[in-house]
């Protein structure tokens, strides 16, 4: 059996050989109990003969009913036990967000939150811990170098621009614009080659 994290990008090449069956059997659950220091990850997880028995039985028959739901709960409560599970530290929260930012700038902080698997203010929390700006803060200066790139390297309208990237407003777009790189739009697109 394979547990693999929400989000988590993932690409299986098993293939059976020809004295052994592979069965996919996907179970998906968001309402695990979990507090912010169990993150799991990717891993394999040995189960034993009792185990199997209670697999089979959910597998067996995939209709949501208190049963199926109660065996799937006492088959969790089994393997959870021998799961293992990364030491939590800031820095592993800090760092995943960061990338997630880096690759999904349009993804709002309560997803990228989620995908970490802490909450929001969690989040914020272990930010503040490591000395980091804020996850606000370095998305919208994420959000500003790609509109930086467009402004040099396009002639579309800064509106464009601005509803592209998910601004409120272009007055909006200017504001942060400005925050983070101390110079307008206009003025980034006049000056041509600009380094943040």
């Amino acid at each position: 059996m394979v547990f693999i994290p929400k989000h988590y990008r993932y690409h299986s090449y098993w293939y059976p050989d020809d004295e052994k069956r592979l069965d996919w059997y996907s179970i998906s659950f968001d309402t695990i109990p979990l507090t912010e220091q169990q993150r799991y990850s990717l891993q394999t997880i040995p189960f034993d003969d009792e185990e199997l028995a209670l697999f089979r039985q959910i597998t067996d028959d995939y209709t949501v009913n208190c049963k199926n739901i109660g065996l799937l709960y006492l088959f969790l409560g089994r393997v959870f036990q021998k799961m293992e599970h990364p030491p939590y530290r800031a820095s592993n929260i800090v760092e995943a967000a960061k990338e997630l930012i880096g690759e999904n700038p349009s993804d709002s902080i309560p997803q990228i939150a989620e995908k970490c698997g802490v909450s929001e203010s969690a989040l914020y929390l272990q930010f503040q811990k490591s000395g980091e700006d804020t996850p606000n803060n370095i998305r919208q200066r994420t959000i500003c170098e790609r509109a930086v790139e467009l402004l040099q390297s396009t002639g579309l309208p800064i509106e464009m621009i601005s509803d592209e990237l998910g601004f409120s407003s272009s007055s909006y777009f200017r504001k942060v614009l400005k925050k983070h790189f101390g110079k307008t739009p206009r003025e980034i697109r006049n000056g041509g080659r600009f380094m943040p």
